[in-house]
C-alpha cells in the first residue's frame, strides 16, 4: 500500500492506493468467510448467499467495510511512521476507486499542528514555596472536629454568638413585606459579621418561643437598590436555639478518625498536607514555567477540530463535577452550548499548546515509557478515580497512557532544568 500526504492548508487530503490484487483478494476472502453465513437477501436462504451477488446487491464499501476500515488505520500508521504526520482527525472519506482489482480513497483529515521553534533552555521561575505550618495542621485538625461535633438544644437560657437557631421572620418597609425578607422556620448560626448590622446583635438574648419586632437600617450600599438605606421592621420568632459541641482534641477522637492516638493523628495531618503542598508547589511551578515556554514558542495553526474536541473535554469535566446533564447544566448556568465554547474557547486552546509544547520537549528529549511505568499509572488511575484496574485499560489505550507518562516526564525534565538555572543564578 502507498499512501501519499498532499500538502494543503488545513484541512489536508491523504490518498490511499492499494493496488497489489493478490492482497486485496486474500482481505476480500478474510472478510467474506466471517460475514457469508450471516448474510440474508431475497431468493437466497441465510448463509447461501453467492460472494458476487452479495457483493453487487450490498455494495462493495457495505459488504467490505471492515477491510476499508483497516486500510484507513494502516494509513495513519504509514503517516506516522514514514512522513511524521500525526492525524488527530479523520472526517470524510471519499472513494474514487473500490473493487478487486484496486482500492483508491481520499480522506479529509487534520493532522497534528507543529511547533515550529522552540528554545526551551535556560527557563527562569521564582522559587515561592508554600510550607506547612504548625498552625496549618491546628486548622485541619479543627475542620475535623466540626466534621464530628454534635448539636444539643438549650431551653435555660437566650441565644449567644455561635448558637445554631430555627427562626421565622418577616421583613417590611413601610408596612409592605419585602421580597426576600420573609423565613419560615429556617435554621441559622449566629455569627457576628454575617447578616446586616443590628439583624443578629437584635436577636441576641431572645428565647425559645419569644416573638419579638426590631428596626434594622439598611447600608447605603446594599445590592438591592429599593433597600439600600432604608429603615426596615423585622417579626421575628425563635423556635429553637441548639449549641455546638466540639468533640475534645485528644486521643478518643484521634480514634474516631482512625488513629490509634493524637499523636499519630497529627502526624497523619502533617504528611497529608506536605503532600497537598508539594502538588500545589509543583503546579505553580509548571504554569510559571508554561506561561515563559508560550512566549518562546512558535506553533503551527491549530484545527478547529481540536479545539472543538477539546472543548467537548472541558464540558465534560464540568458535567462529571456537578453531576448533571448536558442540558441540565447548561439550563443552570442559563447559556447555550454555544456561549459555553465562547467563554472556554481560550482556555482550551492554551490546554492544547500546552500539550504540544510538552510533546515537543518529550521527543527532543527522547522521552519514553516503560512496561513497569504503565502498569504504575494504570493503578495511581484506578486509585483516584474509584475504578479498578481492569476497568482502566479498558478506558485508556496504551498510547493514551504512553501520552499521560511523557507529559509528566516533560514536565519532571522541565522543572528540572528550571529549578537548576535558579540554583546556578544564585551562585553567580
Amino acid at each position: 500500500m502507498k499512501v501519499v500526504l498532499e500538502q494543503l492548508a488545513q484541512p489536508y487530503l491523504i490518498r490511499i492506493v492499494e493496488e497489489n490484487k493478490e492482497t486485496i483478494d486474500n482481505k476480500l476472502k478474510e472478510v467474506w468467510k466471517t460475514k457469508k453465513d450471516s448474510i440474508t437477501l431475497k431468493g437466497f436462504r441465510k448463509g447461501s448467499v453467492p460472494q458476487d451477488i452479495a457483493e453487487k446487491m450490498l455494495g462493495f464499501t457495505g459488504l467490505y467495510k471492515e477491510y476499508i476500515d483497516e486500510l484507513l488505520s494502516e494509513a495513519v500508521i504509514l503517516l506516522g511512521t514514514e512522513q511524521s504526520a500525526t492525524i488527530v482527525d479523520l472526517q470524510q472519506v471519499i472513494p474514487e476507486k473500490l473493487d478487486k482489482d484496486g482500492i483508491v480513497m481520499q480522506a479529509v483529515v487534520y493532522l497534528k499542528p507543529k511547533v515550529l521553534s522552540l528554545d526551551y533552555s535556560n527557563v527562569f521561575v521564582a522559587e515561592n514555596k508554600a510550607e506547612v505550618s504548625d498552625q496549618d495542621v491546628l486548622s485541619r485538625l479543627s475542620q475535623l472536629q466540626t466534621q464530628y461535633q454534635t448539636q444539643s438544644s438549650v431551653t435555660d437560657r437566650g441565644v449567644l454568638l455561635g448558637d445554631t437557631i430555627v427562626v421565622t421572620y418577616v421583613g417590611s418597609l413601610n408596612g409592605v413585606p419585602f421580597e426576600g425578607g420573609k423565613a419560615v422556620k429556617q435554621s441559622l448560626t449566629l455569627q457576628e459579621g454575617m447578616f446586616i448590622p443590628g439583624f443578629g446583635e437584635s436577636i441576641l438574648g431572645m428565647t425559645t418561643g419569644e416573638q419579638k419586632t426590631f428596626e434594622v437600617t439598611f447600608p447605603e450600599a446594599y445590592h438591592v437598590e429599593s433597600l439600600a438605606g432604608m429603615v426596615t421592621s423585622f417579626d421575628m420568632m425563635v423556635h429553637e436555639i441548639a449549641v455546638r459541641k466540639l468533640p475534645d482534641l485528644d486521643d478518643e477522637f484521634a480514634k474516631t478518625c482512625g488513629h490509634e492516638n493524637l499523636e499519630e493523628l497529627k502526624t497523619a495531618t502533617l504528611a497529608e498536607l506536605t503532600t497537598e503542598v508539594a502538588k500545589y508547589n509543583r503546579s505553580k511551578y509548571e504554569d510559571a514555567i508554561c506561561s515563559e515556554l508560550f512566549t518562546r514558542a512558535e506553533i503551527a495553526p491549530i484545527p478547529s477540530s481540536m479545539v472543538q474536541k477539546r472543548l467537548g473535554q472541558l464540558l465534560q469535566q464540568e458535567l462529571n463535577t456537578y453531576n448533571l446533564s448536558q442540558a441540565d447544566y447548561l439550563k443552570q448556568r442559563k447559556i447555550d452550548k454555544a456561549t459555553f465554547d465562547r467563554a472556554y474557547y481560550s482556555q482550551a486552546l492554551k490546554d492544547l499548546k500546552i500539550q504540544l509544547i510538552l510533546d515537543y520537549v518529550a521527543e527532543k528529549e527522547e522521552l519514553t515509557s516503560s512496561e513497569e511505568e504503565r502498569t504504575a499509572y494504570v493503578k495511581e488511575e484506578a486509585a483516584k478515580s474509584g475504578y479498578t484496574v481492569q476497568q482502566v485499560k479498558k478506558m485508556a489505550t496504551n498510547e493514551q497512557i504512553d501520552a499521560q507518562i511523557k507529559l509528566s516526564k516533560a514536565y519532571d525534565y522541565l522543572l528540572a532544568s528550571a529549578l537548576n538555572v535558579n540554583s546556578l543564578l544564585a551562585t553567580v
